[in-house]
């Protein structure tokens, strides 16, 4: 039976109770979920819903089969309380800090069933946090990648709010090391909402539904960031202090992903009044240079 030609991936994997397992995707036709299956190596974790610590799929890019994983740490060992101390006859309490450990980053590739997890960055030349940032982490194939081993890149593009200068941590296949890549900062004082990272046509795309996307080339030498504003919308928070602010209704109402090879942003709209359908309209980006969305009305509910 030939695959489906789209799927819904499932965030939360399943993590298998064999310790030799390999990684495996379950495929399934939609409307039911496709299943990702890790081994415990890569997630000693199981999903948990009381601690709310679970393993799950960061990012993917679709083209190539890779996917981004984050597994959560294992708690750490129990060890036996401190027996009470007394100093001046009153009692002291002993304290013990618990380490807080961070998350290990898996890139998973679907065709080989190999998990590659990645080395902790060093020290942000910037100052900024050593820890990643999930949710302005990417991964994407170099283009022409094909036959043996994929190379690929992972990054995220890590600001300071106004700041003119910007960095992006890249860590490529080819070298096995994270380096820093300094970059214009396109947003000016515009806040980020970090609604998702997309791989698409060679190149890493993140999304704020509120303000657009901003993508550029990771393997060049010196990337440059650029942005494509989304269509406007009339969905926007009256008296808002700032514009990311404004926009954040829109955002709760609007999906931006690459469909058929080209992006598309779909946003649903209705009036105060109960009987008034709620109309879906979906804009077409046919050309990134251009900026341009195409605008269609896909139907009435």
């Amino acid at each position: 039976m030939a695959p489906p030609a789209w799927v819904i991936l499932g965030a939360v994997p399943r993590v298998s109770e064999q310790q030799d397992a390999d990684l495996s995707l379950d495929l399934a036709a939609p409307p039911r979920v496709s299943a990702l299956t890790v081994p415990p190596r890569v997630s000693p974790v199981q999903a948990d819903p009381t601690s709310g610590a679970c393993p799950w799929v960061v990012t993917a890019d679709p083209a190539s089969g890779l996917l981004l994983l984050c597994a959560p740490p294992p708690p750490p060992a129990p060890t036996p309380p401190l027996p009470p101390a007394y100093r001046n006859w009153r009692l002291v309490l002993n304290i013990t800090d618990i380490e807080r450990r961070p998350p290990a980053y898996f890139v998973c590739d679907v065709a080989s069933a190999t998990a590659f997890r990645l080395p902790q960055p060093g020290r942000d030349p910037r100052g900024l946090g050593s820890e990643i940032n999930a949710l302005n982490l990417g991964v994407v194939a170099a283009p022409g990648a094909g036959g043996g081993a994929l190379r690929y890149m992972v990054v995220e593009f890590r600001y300071m709010f106004a700041d003119k200068h910007a960095t992006l941590l890249c860590f490529s296949s080819d070298t096995g090391e994270w380096v820093w890549k300094p970059v214009h900062n396109p947003l000016g004082h515009w806040i980020w909402g970090r609604d998702g990272v997309v791989a698409h046509d060679g190149k890493l795309w993140w999304v704020d539904l509120a303000g657009g996307l901003i993508f550029c080339d990771p393997f060049a030498d010196a990337p440059v960031l650029d942005i494509v504003p989304l269509p406007e919308s009339d969905c926007h928070l009256p008296g808002a202090s700032c514009a990311h602010c404004a926009g954040r209704p829109a955002a709760y109402r609007r999906f931006v992903q690459v469909s058929a090879g080209k992006f598309r942003c779909v946003e649903w709209s209705s009036r105060s009044d109960d009987e008034a359908p709620m109309t879906v309209s979906m804009w077409t980006l046919n050309d990134p240079e251009s900026k341009e969305w195409v605008v269609g009305v896909m139907g009435h509910g």
